[in-house]
């Protein structure tokens, strides 16, 4: 049985349902307000609102996997310029991904794809081939504006300033991210590495708030 101390008298609490019960004193603790102040202490509280099982996205090996790269690069790196250069390193041997110095000839074979969807001088920072087989017929793009999601006969776009949550969802233990709870529009870890995924993540963070730094806090949920 998962144990932790008791604030109290220190006597070992023991985990019911809910609940943390201290069978020495009798005192209980609502476990899912304690958890959500884990993520709060994990996430950002000036970037995020947490409203997530905290210990339950921790529990599975590659969500852990992909959120470590992510917090890496929060805590690390200062700008979505810096965590660009991070991912160049890292996606050398990411078959899934392009970017402008690596694999770049992928973003120019898809270009017919997406370039009217482009604004003026909209500059893309990495490109994710979602097929099975990297054939290009379903993927995104992380710009230096927008998420744009491409299937065969579809296209999804959301712009920065939108982005009010993000889902972490982490179902067949394939941890990905939803913007705005919409599976569609979904920054994921199929056709490329979980520290790839996570270092995505980070990326559409720093570019969400150097776009507008007022902006309002993003929630998360899981």
């Amino acid at each position: 049985m998962e144990t932790k101390k008791c604030p109290n008298c220190l006597g070992e609490l023991q985990k019911q349902r809910n609940k943390w019960v201290c069978p020495y004193c009798n005192s209980s603790f609502d476990a899912e307000e304690e958890t959500k102040k884990q993520g709060s202490d994990y996430f950002d509280s000036d970037l995020f609102s947490v409203d997530l099982d905290f210990e339950s996205l921790m529990s599975k090996k590659n969500t852990v996997e992909c959120l470590k790269s992510w917090k890496y690069c929060m805590d690390e790196m200062d700008s979505a310029e810096m965590i660009e250069d991070y991912l160049s390193k890292i996606t050398q041997k990411d078959d899934g991904t392009a970017m402008a110095n690596v694999r770049s000839e992928r973003i120019d074979a898809l270009r017919g794809r997406f370039d009217q969807y482009l604004e003026s001088g909209e500059r893309i920072y990495i490109l994710v081939d979602t097929t099975l087989f990297g054939k290009g017929k379903e993927f995104y793009i992380i710009t230096d504006r927008a998420c744009r999601f491409f299937t065969k006969k579809k296209q999804w776009s959301v712009n920065f300033d939108d982005i009010v949550s993000v889902t972490i969802n982490d179902s067949l233990n394939l941890p990905c991210f939803y913007l705005n709870n919409d599976y569609e529009k979904s920054v994921s870890s199929a056709g490329n590495s979980y520290q790839t995924a996570g270092a995505m993540f980070a990326l559409i963070i720093r570019l969400a708030f150097e776009r507008n730094p007022e902006r309002a806090r993003i929630r998360l949920v899981k």
